[in-house]
């Protein structure tokens, strides 16, 4: 159980995910997290992003989340922007893994799953 271990004891997932705790006690209407799951592996980065969905869902909130994660953002998103110092294309996660724009900065080799 997360609550009988110290700080320093907890994996790179199990941290993120009380940070999460810390960010949401006081109901906020937005959240801004940048590369939220950097050093975590894959079981607990999906366990995050199912925590941010469900937060998503019960609690109204908006979410601004900063990723390379190409799967897990084609997964979770609802919108998704490709920005380059500027906003380069917008839309939906399919409307922007399969624009020319996308293609065009990581090529057509780059496989991204979705919903």
């Amino acid at each position: 159980m997360l609550i009988d271990k110290k700080l320093g004891d907890l994996s790179g997932g199990e941290l993120q995910r009380v940070l999460l705790a810390f960010a949401t006690i006081s109901n906020p209407e937005l959240l801004i997290l940048d590369e939220p799951i950097s050093g975590v592996d894959n079981n607990g980065s999906e366990m995050f992003y199912e925590l941010i969905d469900d937060l998503k869902k019960k609690m109204d909130i908006a979410i601004i989340l900063v990723s390379h994660d190409f799967n897990f953002v084609a997964k979770y998103a609802d919108r998704v922007i490709l920005m380059d110092k500027t906003i380069i294309y917008e839309g939906t996660p399919n409307e922007v893994f399969s624009s020319d724009k996308f293609k065009e900065y990581f090529g057509d080799n780059v496989q991204v799953g979705g919903k």
